[in-house]
């Protein structure tokens, strides 16, 4: 999976549509908080207001408890609650206690379609999917030190042009 990172100044600068974060011209549908307890109250209020505008969060290995001013804070742990109890949650967010990749693939597969599809699945091939002046730019790469037999099928895309970048020939 491809990600970037955000922190908490650009996650208070971060307007919230149609179940996607945006920052910019950047724009997130997964939210992933990796061990984060705290954060400011408004930073959890956007995060609570992201996942109920549609978009997905995942909190692996700790829970949010704390905002920069209380520790704990009673406002968090209330809206902790309200994103990760199955009860009460639209089931868009997720809290994974002991991290697993597969629990934690099985939920981004389940929320976000990929780009491409590869057969076999559990290659160590890499592959990035951005948009630049116009052009879908597809980055894949072998990611051992061993040559790999692979089928990447790219259903969207009408045309693709492979590139060597050691002859530099397309």
């Amino acid at each position: 999976w491809e990600f970037s990172y955000i922190d908490s100044k650009g996650l208070l600068e971060s307007k919230i549509s149609n179940g996607k974060l945006q920052h910019g011209q950047l724009n997130w549908e997964v939210l992933i908080l990796p061990y984060v307890e705290t954060l400011s109250l408004e930073a959890w209020k956007i995060i609570k207001k992201f996942s109920e505008s549609g978009g997905t969060v995942i909190a692996i290995e700790a829970l949010p408890k704390n905002s920069t001013l209380d520790f704990p804070s009673a406002e968090v742990i209330t809206l902790s609650d309200q994103l990760f109890n199955k009860e009460h949650s639209k089931n868009n967010a997720f809290y994974i206690e002991e991290f697993s990749a597969d629990s934690f693939g099985n939920i981004l597969n389940s929320k976000i379609k990929r780009d491409f599809t590869m057969a076999p699945a559990n290659l160590p091939i890499l592959c990035s999917h951005k948009r630049m002046d116009g052009y879908e730019v597809l980055f894949v790469t072998n990611d051992s030190n061993k040559n790999q037999e692979f089928t990447l099928s790219f259903p969207a895309l009408k045309k693709i042009e492979e590139w060597d970048p050691n002859t530099g020939e397309i």
